[in-house]
């Protein structure tokens, strides 16, 4: 890759980041949260702790670890016992994030 595509993809990375925290703060952003975020959105339906945690190589016990703390954050909701889906807001912040994605840098940081 040219330098250039690598630093149109570090300000997406850097945008993403950002609206990351915007939605769920400095301390969870750089948890599992965002993957199983983005696992719920892809399935497009209620799916099974089990699944998700075999999809994100972790123990059934950690995943629900998580996903308890995205129900506290009204970010995902148990749609029957041990399945989950995204709720409202927690699409709402998959497609906000999403959306910066591929926007234009806010500014260049350049001399």
């Amino acid at each position: 890759m040219d330098r250039y595509i690598n630093l149109r993809i570090i300000a997406s990375l850097e945008r993403i980041r950002r609206k990351q925290v915007d939605w769920l703060g400095e301390k969870l952003a750089a948890t599992p949260v965002w993957d199983i975020i983005y696992a719920l959105y892809r399935a497009r339906s209620e799916t099974s702790l089990d699944l998700l945690a075999r999809d994100m190589g972790m123990t059934p016990e950690m995943v629900q670890r998580w996903l308890s703390i995205l129900e506290r954050e009204a970010m995902v909701e148990g749609s029957s016992p041990r399945c989950y889906r995204l709720t409202g807001k927690g699409t709402d912040a998959v497609e906000d994030v999403l959306s910066v994605a591929y926007g234009s840098p806010e500014h260049e940081l350049a001399c």
